[in-house]
């Protein structure tokens, strides 16, 4: 009995469930790996927006006349100097790279922007629409007793 042509036909049946099993697994790994990066990239953005919050509202900051050495709004913990808030300002229509290096945004891009009830004392930069972004809010005081809140995207 001759069996040789049965032999090559089961052959064949393995070899294409081991391309389909590896094909799988491959496709299984990839979508895994992809979701894994994109929750990474999100936890980067929400570190630098988180940081740049901070140093917003707790640092005092170094400034040389109207422009930042160290970019800090505080007079006080959670206190905001709205005379530093108008120099971020001008600063930020001027030099916007300036301010996400400053913050340690940068490759980053982000929206900075401070309300006080009845509109925006500060407006930096502006988010694209449909990224994914992550945000922090940060209600403050000013120093007149204003209160403030401290919005950072970051994309």
């Amino acid at each position: 009995m001759n069996f040789k042509g049965q032999v090559v036909f089961e052959f064949m049946i393995a070899v294409i469930f081991l391309v389909a099993i590896v094909f799988y697994v491959i496709n299984y790994m990839n979508s895994g790996v992809y979701g894994m990066s994109v929750l990474f990239n999100r936890n980067i953005m929400e570190n630098k927006a988180v940081a740049a919050s901070d140093l917003l509202v707790k640092n005092k900051g170094v400034w040389t006349g109207t422009l930042p050495v160290n970019i800090g709004l505080a007079d006080k913990r959670l206190v905001l100097n709205e005379t530093k808030i108008q120099y971020l300002q001008s600063y930020c229509n001027s030099e916007y790279d300036g301010v996400l290096e400053k913050l340690g945004i940068k490759p980053y891009k982000a929206e900075i922007k401070i309300y006080n009830g009845s509109g925006y004392v500060l407006d930096c930069g502006k988010i694209i629409k449909n990224v994914t972004s992550a945000e922090v809010k940060r209600v403050v005081v000013s120093d007149k007793n204003t209160p403030l809140v401290l919005t950072v995207r970051v994309w």
